[in-house]
């Protein structure tokens, strides 16, 4: 399956899903969309962050990478923005630029997180609305798969980094398209300083999350959409879950620079 396939079969998915989400979740109890990592990082959270702590030890692995602190970041995708408030909160970037296609998505961040160096903002991933040279630290978490042209998209974050700007970079795909994405990588003009397959340490954060992840299924998602909803939430005994355990899906991480 080549990756225009690919994106055409899991975007209908993940927008049933995403719009389940944002209709039905009248406590706010979802703020994060992704796998969840587990890892030797375990960060000390306050009490109101520890039922997402998986999630959050994602974007907690790789901003922990380099160090954001002081640094003007942007973040590509932040979905409810749970990763965007986590950062900064905990690794006190200067300024936090979270942008999202998503209207209703960004709206809920605006009402959920009061932050003086958080901003929230409408945006597309593939014609970034900053000028050249904005940003120390662009951060991208589980959202490029659904871009239409990721060598476009690779292209403007190289356009808006400062020289010297660090690509922080986290997603999945599936085992045809993994090298599709890696010779786009080695193609777009930023280095390579740290690769990683993080498929294992998801995997694992699936399989201790899959209860609570289940839980809300249950609350949240009609019956009728049960199946389709635990599929996207990575729950056990879903296709989600299997393709991570027999590794058709590969998650990846990436450490890029600006030189």
């Amino acid at each position: 399956m080549n990756e225009k396939k690919y994106k055409i079969l899991f975007k209908p998915i993940w927008k049933i899903w995403y719009g389940i989400v944002t209709r039905r979740d009248k406590n706010h109890e979802v703020k994060f969309m992704n796998y969840g990592y587990l890892g030797n990082n375990r960060p000390e959270l306050h009490p109101h962050d520890e039922a997402e702590r998986y999630p959050i030890q994602l974007y907690d692995y790789l901003a922990g990478l380099i160090d954001i602190r002081g640094k003007k970041v942007l973040e590509v995708g932040c979905g409810r923005g749970g990763g965007s408030s986590y950062l900064t909160r905990y690794h006190e970037p200067e300024m936090y630029h979270a942008m999202d296609l998503s209207d209703v998505a960004i709206a809920f961040c605006k009402k959920e997180y009061q932050l003086e160096n958080l901003v929230h903002l409408e945006g597309d991933a593939q014609n970034l609305p900053f000028p050249d040279g904005s940003f120390d630290v662009i951060i991208n978490v589980e959202s490029s798969h659904c871009y239409p042209d990721i060598n476009k998209f690779f292209q403007e974050v190289s356009r808006v980094l400062k020289p010297g700007g660090y690509f922080l970079y986290t997603d999945l795909r599936n085992k045809t398209n993994i090298d599709y994405l890696r010779a786009c990588l080695k193609e777009c003009p930023l280095k390579i300083e740290h690769e990683e397959d993080i498929t294992g340490n998801v995997y694992e954060a699936l399989k201790i999350d899959s209860k609570r992840r289940e839980a809300i299924v249950k609350k949240i998602a009609p019956v009728f959409m049960h199946s389709v909803a635990s599929l996207f939430a990575g729950v056990k005994d879903s296709k989600t879950f299997e393709r991570f355990e027999t590794r058709w899906y590969h998650y990846f991480l990436y450490v890029m620079k600006k030189v």
